[in-house]
């Protein structure tokens, strides 16, 4: 069937969905989408193929050569002053850290100019030699921690550095631009948060890149996806979650939204208001003393973790010195959780003697107040970064409590991307699951727009789903995955009312979970609640625990050769020791995978049961260990799949990976040659009513699956199918051979 969920909503009559079902058989869709991958898809020779995965190891030990550099710094400096002190050899250490960020960036653009001079569009084989190059920049550029520059004035001067054209008082909020050549942004526009300007996607076994121009004056919303050759002009708007299609064009002033967008009539009265204001003028003499305010602002930010850091590595390094192996190793763990406690106390006391109590407000973007709230979200988002396993836990709400945010009893909270925690009231029994964003903030003409946003009692938000600044959802009520809440006031006060897509689209019915007591899903009782935070504590705090040994491991190893004298031998093992220590994560992975869950089966489990916190746990061995350590590193490579098809997924050969969005592993099959492109969900399972669905996804041979788009369980996409950046392909649905789809929820691509 060529039709979708979003099909079967917008034409309701047997009458209109038939003389719909003819007019999408009229254009031949699916002959014409044959033909084009037929033509389209050409497939590089294996020895370029084992060529480029030769080249791609070398590139990978070169990294790991760059990482067990600064890993053995101590060890350098020691070398050349053998009488330097233990408190003077950590300020030298804390020194080099702060030291080595200005020095990672600037290699990222001496190699970004060197390896690949200017990108330029058009289509490119997957696993040739530009592709290689292609990776090799960005695999630099998403070495270099760029997201702490992310809404300062100095991502524009990096990102025109690397080559990209971007025009004055342009403010920046999202990291994820790749293609810096094809990327043009005129005077006074905003790119907000996790808005995806990447410009480039592979499709059918190509590569394919394409120029992304923004006017003057324009506005791209959170977690906004702009296609290659797409346009914006001049005072133009593209919404949170909307997806601008690869090269379609917004006119003049216009507005859209939607997944795909489309021109939009109702917006909310404070941003056409801020809209229609001319940005104030700065002076030189306010900007360079903002700009300087901000540096050290960096810098102090920097520093935090590391400045923790000195006092927990000095203690181990004092037990290790004075006691046994095995006291050591159990001190691992409490000083692991006292560190984490240490990091989550630090960010709620800088909150509150830096910012306060935020109220809702409009911020200059060039003001103290702007850098006061920048140095809090940005803290906030290094506890996502450096401590994910804190999330989806019952240590989180306490927390967000304790930082300004009003959340009632029972609720349950994952891995939310943005948080603006005074602002922030959600009600008791609410769920909001993975990679929500939760009252983004609006950057309009130079001025930041926050307001309040409530959730209400036993509602769901999900997975990647948009909840922009200001919004509300009622008692009772679902916003679905990659969903945004309605922008009309009569829809967004209905309560226990469910909404699904951009823009969203109202569900008069949906499927019932399976029925379980209270006590295993909304009223636990307190036996459940102290099983849980038990292994809930071990979840936080092991994975950081075996970081901690595995970084003991390398250090003892590197003192013994550097103790030896032999210190060439000590240069060059060094790399290739820590990247077999990083390799080694895998195996914890499989052994915890093994020991907490066996295999995953379709089945439906409540939120108070031990699997639930099991799975969780072996989501954050994968999240806080294997995946920084090692998986990240091979994105992008014929590697990636390596874990996944040892934690149980079948994974076929030559399939391009560029995310780590899985979780129920056996429950996953990907064929061969297939793209699974930047960040897209294989969601496997979905937690509405707190209850734990879990089931198949099925994605066949040459099949393409879009940046940011998910994947629901009990789906199948058929061989040579095609689903856009941006989409949902919702459960049960069946995407048939040969055909191209795009929208959230999605439809069949005209």
């Amino acid at each position: 069937s060529k039709l979708s969920v979003r099909d079967v909503y917008t034409y309701p009559t047997v009458k209109e969905l038939a003389g719909y079902v003819d007019k999408i058989n009229a254009t031949k869709q699916s002959q014409e989408a044959s033909k084009s991958k037929t033509e389209q898809n050409p497939k590089v020779n294996l020895l370029t193929y084992y060529t480029v995965a030769f080249l791609q190891i070398i590139s990978i030990v070169f990294f790991y050569g760059i990482a067990s550099m600064f890993a053995i710094s101590p060890f350098i400096v020691k070398h050349y002053d053998a009488d330097v002190t233990y408190p003077l050899l950590a300020l030298y250490c804390t020194m080099g850290m702060l030291l080595a960020y200005p020095l990672f960036l600037l290699l990222s653009i001496v190699f970004k100019w060197v390896i690949i001079g200017r990108f330029k569009e058009g289509a490119y084989p997957l696993w040739g030699f530009y592709y290689f190059r292609f990776w090799l920049v960005k695999k630099i550029v998403d070495l270099t921690p760029i997201p702490f520059l992310t809404g300062t004035p100095f991502l524009s001067v990096y990102f025109r550095l690397m080559g990209a054209t971007i025009g004055k008082d342009v403010y920046i909020g999202s990291d994820r631009l790749r293609l810096f050549d094809l990327v043009s942004i005129d005077d006074h526009s905003s790119i907000s948060k996790e808005a995806h300007v990447m410009g480039y996607s592979v499709e059918n076994g190509m590569l394919r890149l394409g120029r992304i121009t923004i006017g003057k004056s324009c506005f791209v919303g959170a977690r906004a996806l702009l296609g290659e050759n797409s346009k914006m002009e001049d005072q133009s708007a593209l919404l949170e979650l909307s997806m601008l299609r690869t090269g379609a064009s917004i006119p003049f002033g216009e507005i859209w939204r939607g997944s795909p967008a489309r021109p939009c009539s109702q917006v909310d009265s404070i941003w056409l208001t801020l809209k229609k204001d001319q940005p104030q003028p700065v002076s030189l003499l306010k900007r360079i003393g903002l700009n300087t305010v901000h540096a050290l602002a960096m810098l102090g930010v920097l520093l935090l973790p590391t400045l923790l850091l000195v006092p927990y590595s000095m203690t181990i390094l004092y037990i290790e010195a004075d006691y046994s192996l095995g006291i050591t190793l159990l001190s691992i763990i409490p000083l692991s959780a006292l560190y984490i406690f240490a990091f989550c106390v630090s960010i709620a006391a800088i909150k509150w003697i830096v910012l306060g109590r935020l109220k809702p407000v409009n911020i200059p973007i060039h003001s103290l107040l702007y850098i006061r709230k920048w140095i809090v979200d940005t803290l906030i988002s290094c506890s996502l970064l450096f401590f994910k396993s804190l999330y989806a836990t019952l240590f989180l709400p306490p927390w967000l409590r304790l930082i300004g945010a009003k959340i009632g009893k029972r609720a349950e909270i994952s891995t939310v991307n943005y948080i603006s925690t005074d602002l922030l009231r959600i009600d008791q029994e609410s769920f909001l699951a993975d990679s929500v964003n939760v009252g983004p903030p609006l950057v309009i003409n130079g001025t930041m727009i926050f307001r309040r946003t409530h959730i209400g009692s036993r509602s769901f938000v999900g997975n990647s789903a948009v909840l922009p600044t200001g919004g509300r959802v009622e008692d009772g009520c679902l916003i679905g995955v990659l969903s945004i809440t309605p922008s009309s006031p009569e829809q967004a006060q209905m309560k226990d009312a469910s909404w699904l897509g951009s823009p969203p689209i109202f569900l008069p019915k949906r499927q019932e979970s399976p029925k379980f007591p209270e006590k295993y899903t909304f009223k636990p009782t307190k036996g459940l609640f102290f099983l849980r935070g038990f292994i809930e504590f071990f979840k936080i705090t092991i994975p950081f625990a075996i970081s901690t040994l595995l970084f003991f491991l390398f250090y003892s190893y590197s003192y013994h050769v550097f103790e030896s004298g032999n210190y060439n031998r000590f240069l060059y093992e060094s790399p290739l020791v820590l990247l077999l220590i990083c390799m080694s994560t895998i195996l914890f992975g499989v052994f915890f995978k093994k020991l907490l869950i066996g295999k995953y089966k379709p089945d439906a489990k409540p939120l108070w049961c031990t699997f639930v916190w099991r799975n969780e746990f072996v989501n954050s061995i994968s999240e806080n260990l294997v995946y920084p350590f090692f998986e990240y590193m091979v994105l992008g490579t014929p590697f990636a799949p390596l874990y996944f098809r040892l934690m149980g997924c079948k994974i076929g050969k030559r399939v391009y990976m560029e995310t780590t969005e899985i979780t129920e592993f056996d429950l996953v099959n990907v064929g061969d040659d297939s793209s699974l492109n930047y960040i897209c969900t294989i969601q496997t399972h979905l937690f509405e009513d707190r209850v734990m669905k879990m089931s198949h996804v099925n994605i066949g041979r040459d099949c393409n699956v879009g940046s940011l788009s998910v994947v629901l369980y009990d789906t199948r996409m058929h061989n040579n199918t095609s689903l856009s950046g941006l989409s949902l392909l919702m459960k049960g649905e069946t995407l048939p051979e040969n055909t191209n789809w795009q929208g959230s929820p999605c439809q069949l691509q005209k």
